[in-house]
């Protein structure tokens, strides 16, 4: 198996002031390519830190990949560094200048010097063009490996892995397919998972490799399986059989197949249904909205939302009455329901969704976190009750995909 190292370079990414996205794409990339990330190390972008731990991965893996250090600011060494390692000089690589005067040049600007720096490369590397950016990335080889620097820029980075990158790493070492299928569980633990998983494990196929991801749509079940190409056929209907046996132990959990967003699901189901829909929110605040709008063309099936947090604007906005209040708590099945009737009447859909509840403990009363879904369609109304157990906003994002959640399933009841 072909030993790949991932070093990613920045200050930043230690401090804490990004997040480290590239780490998880790189490793997401290589893993459905069929290869495996045996290491990832974050470090500082300074010259003697970049120079021993690439000397380090280098001596220990077959390829060694960098992300970050090849932009135009002062604390960019990396190129510099690399060209030291390799024993040469920077030199002017004339396409990647066109390039850069090409594009600076579509938005009106010339090329300052500083930027001019960026087409300075090691005298030993092979250029990767980067059409995202404009610092092409870097392929060094010797001795039968390969280091290949890239941009730090998340999108960038992105880019060359997906077109150059991994064409490279198949023509040179070939790769294993990683076939996989990912269940979809709500209202189910980890542990308890993997224990039931455990009852079943032995009628599957020898090999099958199983991941649990805790998610905040709940717990993805992964079932992958990695052969050679020749042997796809076989391994598809293997893993198709172990899948049927986690779906049918898993029968009152699952609420999707597949590893699509709950709201691109959901937009699929409301075009199959022919359907539109609104949302009333309180507790998330527009959360659940905004994932809907995210997919391209919820034109077609969302028709609008209302975020009425206090009591006064759900009796203005969605018409409910103030007896409903006297009679039951704001966090309750009723207003749920009754949200998602006045949603669904003030917009004339064909479906109402709703959120009320707590999004962390109430100091007055010490009610604990929980939600209240509502939904409306035109026969009837239902709504469901959802615990909480974190942080105001992990729970706020938890209950927008609940909702999301259950309007799939609901809708799916529906003839």
């Amino acid at each position: 198996m072909t030993s790949i190292s991932l070093i990613t370079i920045g200050g930043e990414l230690l401090r804490g002031r990004i997040v480290n996205t590239n780490s998880t794409h790189v490793g997401s990339l290589l893993r459905e390519s069929g290869f495996t990330l045996s290491r990832n190390v974050s470090i500082p972008d300074f010259p003697e830190t970049i120079r021993s731990v690439i000397e380090e991965e280098w001596a220990k893996h077959d390829v060694v990949l960098t992300s970050g250090g090849l932009g135009p600011t002062q604390d960019d060494l990396t190129k510099e560094t690399l060209a030291d390692l390799f024993n040469c000089k920077l030199v002017m690589h004339e396409p990647s200048l066109r390039s850069l005067e090409t594009r600076f040049a579509a938005r009106g600007y010339t090329v300052s010097e500083r930027n001019r720096q960026q087409a300075m490369l090691p005298e030993a590397c092979e250029a990767i063009p980067n059409p995202k950016g404009t610092a092409p990335g870097m392929l060094f080889q010797k001795d039968g490996k390969i280091l290949i620097s890239m941009p730090g820029v998340p999108f960038e980075m992105l880019h060359m892995m997906k077109n150059a990158v991994i064409p490279l790493l198949k023509e040179k070492h070939g790769a294993e397919l990683f076939l996989h299928r990912t269940l979809r569980l709500r209202k189910i633990s980890e542990s308890v998972v993997a224990l039931q998983v455990e009852k079943i494990q032995d009628e599957m196929v020898k090999g099958i490799e199983i991941a649990y991801l805790p998610r905040d749509d709940g717990l993805w079940l992964e079932l992958g399986l990695r052969v050679s190409p020749d042997k796809k056929v076989w391994a598809e209907d293997q893993l198709g059989d172990a899948f049927r046996l986690a779906k049918n132990q898993f029968e009152d959990q699952v609420y999707a197949e597949g590893e699509a967003s709950t709201a691109q699901m959901l937009g699929e189901r409301l075009i199959e249904k022919g359907l539109r829909i609104a949302v009333a929110e309180s507790m998330t605040g527009g959360l659940v909205s905004a994932k809907i709008v995210s997919i391209s063309g919820s034109s077609t099936y969302f028709e609008g939302s209302v975020t009425a947090y206090q009591i006064h604007q759900k009796q203005a906005l969605l018409g409910l009455e103030a007896s409903l209040f006297e009679a039951h708590d704001v966090v309750s099945a009723e207003v749920a329901e009754a949200m998602a009737t006045g949603v669904r009447k003030l917009f004339n859909t064909d479906i109402g969704l709703a959120t009320t509840g707590l999004a962390e403990k109430e100091k007055e009363s010490g009610r604990l976190p929980q939600l209240w879904l509502g939904f409306a369609d035109k026969q009837e109304t239902s709504s469901r009750h959802v615990e909480l157990y974190h942080d105001r906003n992990v729970n706020r994002e938890r209950a927008a995909h609940q909702a999301l959640i259950y309007a799939l399933e609901m809708i799916g009841e529906i003839e």
